[in-house]
């Protein structure tokens, strides 16, 4: 949608409301009737979707303001934004505007706004008023001073313009961002454009354009026509982390493929008196540019706090305080669920990070003791401040705390003089996380819907200094699409994405290029069989991107009763009014009414449908302890109970919805690591983990099979849970297994196993010398996924061993089921060593272990915690009486001149120790660790014999139940369960009677 039809369209919305809601009073004057000795203030008061911005510094891209005098008139100059979108999200504000001195006269004073949206190209007259200085004692010189000498830096774009960009792409702004020991810094850049390039034999490599290169008018080098035009300062890699060793290969070798696309997009940067669309004209016309565009903007759906004039507070909401209660948990059948699986899948969240010492998150405490929290720092980085860099800089942040202290662009958000700044609000990415998976090993109650899945935290913010002093935060699209793409890298399984924006077209990705870096993203993500997740948005209208995008579950909201969310914030619990946001509070200037209830999916085809609500209205999780979020529509931790420093509140929105579908969506491919995400739109694919959610849908009535509102309605944890273990004999089965995949790395010298599918490819990729999959193939599971037009595809997948997915034994007769702790360490070996014939720097040793004393001595020893891998029995008395059928020892033992540990089964022990693993690690510990399934199936229907003795089928026959269909096909490895393959003509499951008397 081009700017002139996006206007015409808001017009008419307004229009039908009857409200314009985006305004800019003429302005008034201190002191109301100056003579000419008096300086002169206008103060205008500006709201909704207009906005004043701070004048830039030199070189921040950002216009000065200026204030021009001709006779009779005077003209206030603002660099700001302006829409005319109703369900903008700006509150009111006043700004000032020192004009100085004027001589004796009448005066027409002219506000002025130098649109942003246009990239600072039209400048528009939004306001004046007459003015009348009369005589004065003293003439007094004319100063020349601004509102303030402040940057205003790109995220206050990003919350303003969350409304009206949609999925155009106009300019934007990212921030320097500098590793430090301690800090991030966050410096305004200027105007930038994200480009594709080519792989004609003429185009530039991505490498040749980021430092040591400045681009001047008359540099042409590797450069073409479209990549000099308007004269750009330099360029950065979109990716700051770069592919390298056999994964730069490949990608070069499959410059198609959208991992490889990404790699080759570089972030070009201009004056701040270029012409973007000159710029953005010629990089299209280049043949070495495969595609172009400006970035489009997205915000979190949960809005923060922003600076307000005056700050007022809502005097109706009212929270109540008193004894929290999660509801959720029972209202979703969450605790239902946790008597079937806890889960262990790997759950990513693109967020503003989170509290990073929250006792309910972090899995150490302060001494380096394991606490159970699940929040894993080894997956996690900052790509929101540290997104864009100088030339030539790549540069990586780790520290994703919400708070973390930046480096201060005005002294007025510095106030204690040390040279940075701090977030004056947080708590989104907390309350986030916590949904996701709070301990529930500790003793407040607070709890996660994955008890034990670890949490990747991708800080896709950036603080933004307001001219008050306020630091607010916003959304960064180029960190999104980074962290989108590590993601998709590391290993995770699901990811949150609590934000969006309002589209121009029905479906971004579909209606603009496919070679868009953002759907690129979306794209290697699904390949990689991540399963998206966002948040529908809170404005009563069509859901947001990229929940919009059929790939991604678009998640709506619910009301603590279970009705769906339709009343404004501003009004008690119960209200409902069609208008949104509130024209009388907005009218009085009150900065109420702005979230008033889910999207949802509007009449009209093509529109994206809602899949599923769940619980939006006042959800207590985790919050960042002593500070709020957002005061207006009461969250943080002054909110949900009577405490307002114990890091637990509340927060409303569908920003709550959506982790609470991701914990959900983490259990379910624990309990099945191997199922993909699916869709439940597509009824030609296999059924995936979203089929298994919709199927364990109602919408409320009962009568109907999707519902605008609802979408395929209220998730039942318990019930998805019971569907993706399987019933066999008519019960639900009460554990699966799956296979431990198993690699080496010749360069690392190491051994890795992990049993989830995204893990391995990342095993397989991001080393300097790839993983290879060792042992035995797993029948019934050929290949990774991966995308469909990679060639050749990843090795196929091999394990030796199969391990247990849930915690819960399937025979009182069984030993107990203890966690697989998975942690690694990088260094040189032989130990000591640094460099030089002999040294090996490639050196790593991805190990796993059995207990929390273990656990706590790696972590001392420089281990990485990872999570969890799943289960396998303790050790029991006595042997062999007392191994469960089918199961072998387990052994973990190590090479100490490779610096490496092994694990393997009872039949592979002669072999590894040959091989030089005979040590124990932690010196002293058991290496006998427990008992697992070996890779054989006996009667060859798929499925293991381990598996089958679990599920209570034969292990010596094929089909079970003489129903013609083998057991491996009714009840596969890697997907749900087709049939139950106990209730045949002629039945002869050797353990069907475990399912009638021998659950615990």
């Amino acid at each position: 949608m081009n700017r002139a039809t996006a206007t015409i369209f808001s017009l008419a919305i307004l229009l039908a409301s009857n409200h314009a809601f985006a305004i800019v009073d003429p302005p008034t004057f201190s002191p109301a009737t100056p003579n000419s000795s008096q300086p002169v203030t206008a103060l205008v008061r500006n709201g909704i979707c207009h906005a004043f911005l701070a004048p830039g510094l030199p070189g921040s891209g950002i216009p000065p303001l200026r204030i021009e005098r001709s006779p009779g008139v005077v003209d206030i100059i603002s660099p700001g934004v302006i829409s005319f979108d109703p369900f903008c999200i700006n509150p009111f504000e006043i700004d000032s505007f020192t004009i100085g001195v004027l001589d004796p006269g009448n005066y027409q004073v002219r506000i002025w706004i130098i649109d942003f949206t246009v990239g600072f190209l039209e400048t528009t007259l939004v306001a004046s008023s007459p003015l009348t200085v009369t005589q004065g004692p003293v003439a007094q010189p004319i100063p020349m001073l601004g509102p303030g000498a402040f940057v205003m830096m790109v995220l206050l774009v990003l919350l303003i313009a969350l409304r009206f960009l949609g999925g155009h792409r106009r300019s934007m702004f990212v921030m320097l961002a500098f590793l430090g020991s301690v800090t991030a810094s966050a410096q305004s850049e200027q105007k930038s454009l994200m480009v594709l390039l080519s792989t004609s034999p003429n185009a530039p490599l991505p490498i040749q354009l980021v430092a040591p290169v400045e681009f001047t008018a008359g540099y042409l080098g590797e450069l073409s026509a479209g990549l000099v035009a308007e004269n750009p300062t330099h360029a950065h890699f979109l990716l700051s982390r770069r592919a390298t060793g056999d994964f730069s290969t490949w990608l070069n070798a499959h410059p198609d493929e959208p991992r490889a696309q990404l790699e080759r997009y570089v972030v070009v940067v201009y004056p701040e008196s270029a012409n973007l669309q000159n710029a953005l004209s010629a990089l299209t016309a280049d043949p070495n540019v495969l595609y172009a565009a400006e970035p489009v903007a997205v915000d979190f759906a949960t809005p923060p706090d922003r600076e307000m004039a005056p700050l007022l507070p809502n005097p109706i909401r009212n929270v109540a305080k008193g004894t929290p209660t999660q509801t959720w948990v029972t209202d979703l059948g969450f605790s239902g669920a946790w008597t079937r699986a806890g889960g262990y899948g790997l759950v990513a969240t693109l967020d503003n990070g989170l509290n990073t010492s929250h006792p309910d998150l972090a899995a150490f405490d302060s001494s380096g003791l394991y606490t159970g929290g699940n929040f894993l720092p080894v997956y996690s980085g900052d790509v929101g401040r540290s997104t864009s860099f100088p030339p030539g800089g790549v540069m990586f942040d780790g520290d994703v705390d919400e708070r973390q202290p930046v480096t201060a662009t005005s002294a007025v958000c510095d106030p204690d003089g040390d040279g940075l700044m701090v977030a004056s609000i947080a708590g989104h990415g907390t309350h986030v996380a916590g949904l996701i998976g709070a301990n529930d090993s500790n003793a407040d109650g607070t709890v996660g819907g994955c008890k034990h899945c670890g949490i990747a935290s991708w800080r896709t913010a950036q603080e933004l200094c307001r001219p008050s002093g306020f630091v607010t935060i916003g959304n960064n699209i180029y960190g999104v699409v980074q962290g989108l793409t590590y993601i998709a890298d590391i290993g995770v399984q699901v990811v949150n994405q609590s934000f969006g924006g309002a589209p121009a077209s029905l479906d971004v990705c579909a209606t603009s290029s496919i070679y868009d870096a953002w759907c690129l993203a979306m794209r290697n993500a699904s390949d990689r069989g991540v399963l998206m997740v966002s948040a529908s948005g809170n404005n009563r209208t069509s859901i947001n991107f990229p929940a919009r995008d059929k790939r991604v579950v678009a998640v709506g909201g619910l009301e603590a009763d279970l009705t769906f969310w339709d009343d404004r914030l501003d009004l008690p619990a119960g209200s409902r009014t069609a208008e949104c946001p509130n024209p009388t509070l907005l009218g009085a200037g009150l900065p109420f009414g702005t979230e008033c209830g889910s999207n949802f999916t509007p009449a009209g085809a093509g529109q994206r449908r809602q899949e599923v609500t769940m619980s939006a209205r006042d959800v207590y999780s985790t919050i960042y302890p002593a500070v709020n979020y957002n005061t207006v529509i009461e969250c943080g931790d002054s909110y949900g109970d009577a405490s307002a420093t114990d890091g637990r509140g509340v927060c409303t929105g569908t920003s709550m919805s959506a982790p609470l579908y991701s914990g959900m969506a983490g259990l379910l491919r624990s309990i099945n690591p191997l199922v993909l995400p699916g869709d439940p739109e597509n009824t030609i694919d296999a059924i995936g983990i979203r089929d298994v959610v919709v199927d364990s849908s109602v919408v409320p009535g009962g009568t109907l099979i999707w519902d605008a509102k609802f979408g395929y309605g209220i998730p039942r944890a318990d019930a998805a849970a019971s569907i993706m273990l399987g019933f066999v004999a008519g019960n639900v089965v009460k554990n699966r297994v799956t296979p431990l995949f198993s690699f080496y790395g010749s360069a690392a010298t190491d051994w890795s196993y992990t049993t989830v599918p995204q893990g391995a490819i990342s095993l397989i990729i991001n080393q300097s010398a790839n993983y290879l999959p060792q042992g035995t193939l797993v029948a019934g599971y050929p290949a990774f996924p991966e995308s469909p037009t990679a060639v050749p595809l990843p090795p196929a997948p091999r394990a030796n061993t199969f391990v247990l997915t849930t915690e819960y034994r399937a025979s009182t007769s069984h030993p107990n089921l203890i966690p697989l702790y998975w942690m690694d360490r990088k260094r040189n070996t032989p130990l000591g060593c640094t460099t030089g014939a002999g040294c090996n720097t490639s050196s790593r040793d991805f190990l796993l272990l059995t207990t929390v004393a273990d656990v706590n001595t790696a972590k001392a020893d420089g281990f990485s915690f990872r999570g969890l891998q799943g289960y396998v029995y303790d050790r029991c008395t006595p042997e062999p009486s007392c191994i469960p059928l089918s199961a072998e020892k387990l052994y973990r033992k190590c090479n100490t001149a490779e610096d490496d540990c092994a694990i393997f089964l009872e039949s592979e022990r002669v072999l590894r120790e040959s091989e030089g693993y005979t040590a124990a690690y932690p010196v002293g510990s058991n290496m006998h660790i427990g008992y697992a399934y070996p890779n054989v199936d006996t009667d060859g229907d798929g499925l293991v014999n381990g598996f089958e003795r679990i599920i209570g089928t034969r292990h010596d026959i094929a089909d079970s139940d003489g129903d013609g269909v083998s057991d491996g096909v009714e009840f596969p490895l890697a997907g749900i369960r087709v049939s139950d393959p106990c209730q045949g003509p002629n039945i002869q499951c050797a353990n069907a009677p475990l399912f009638a008397n021998s659950f615990e």
